[in-house]
């Protein structure tokens, strides 16, 4: 079993895991006689669990029960910690070669400098579930927790999307973005997680054209310094894709473009569409 150090956030939540996993639980049958009992292997790994349509979205571990006492208070530390555990074992099964795969994975993960753990592109049909929001707020918190640092990219609806000549400003794109960032926002907080809405990212985002006469497509640029810093603040960035073209004029950017800008810029462990 990996070793978590003790600094770690999650490192009581590991412990529990690795003992719950290394010592099969022991109950009593009716007559009074022991009966040892294994977790059973699960069909899902550690990466992810769509949610939402065609895979878009991303929801780690557990469904939240809307109305569910999580979901009206912050939860406490000792909470936290269960349900923790609960997600890791339910995701991890009783296969102990996985779990000491993550196990390392938490412990590197540990750095106050490391980089981002993952990059996440949420599609906008997860917003139409209250269940699937709440969700993957609880996956994005767990990793967070786990000191597994994820950055956010909000998706747009189909019915957002924007011609090239279009103000941005006031549009149904900006306000859909805006809205599902401010609902994702909440729900990561009821999950006791520290989020950083960037409704706007025209700081770091930059839409570089082909020069005249060339076919290749638009680039998007990356500054990562405030990415990093929210990061290492222990903060979980939300980006809606809103950049800047060369002029300085504000535009709506297409959201795998910008996750996989962010990809190449930050090389996180994981990248989910």
């Amino acid at each position: 079993m990996a070793k978590v150090t003790g600094g770690a956030s999650g490192c009581r939540a590991m412990v529990k895991a690795g003992r719950y996993l290394s010592t099969p639980s022991v109950t009593r049958c009716p007559g009074g006689q022991r009966r040892r009992e294994k977790f059973g292997p699960q069909p899902r790994t550690m990466s992810a669990v769509a949610a939402g349509t065609g895979g878009n979205g991303v929801a780690l571990a557990q469904h939240e029960r809307p109305g569910s006492l999580s979901d009206r208070h912050a939860p406490t530390n000792g909470n936290l910690i269960y349900r923790d555990v609960k997600a890791f074992l339910n995701e991890v099964g009783g296969n102990p070669r996985e779990a000491r795969y993550w196990l390392t994975q938490f412990q590197r993960a540990t750095s106050a400098q490391s980089t981002a753990f993952a990059v996440l592109e949420v599609d906008s049909s997860v917003f139409s579930s209250r269940e699937m929001v709440h969700s993957l707020a609880f996956g994005l918190s767990f990793l967070q927790r786990m000191d597994m640092k994820p950055v956010v990219v909000m998706g747009r609806a189909a019915c957002e999307e924007m011609g090239p000549s279009e103000p941005l400003a006031g549009s149904p794109c900006e306000r859909g973005l805006v809205e599902r960032s401010q609902q994702l926002t909440e729900a990561l907080q009821q999950h006791s997680a520290s989020v950083l809405p960037l409704f706007s990212a025209e700081s770091f985002l930059l839409l570089h054209e082909a020069s005249r006469g060339s076919s290749a497509p638009p680039s998007v640029a990356v500054d990562t310094r405030l990415l990093q810093w929210s990061l290492n603040c222990g903060m979980i960035p939300v980006v809606c894709p809103v950049g800047r073209d060369g002029r300085g004029c504000s535009l709506a950017l297409d959201q795998t473009e910008v996750t996989a800008a962010l990809a190449r810029a930050l090389q996180p462990h994981k990248v989910m569409f």
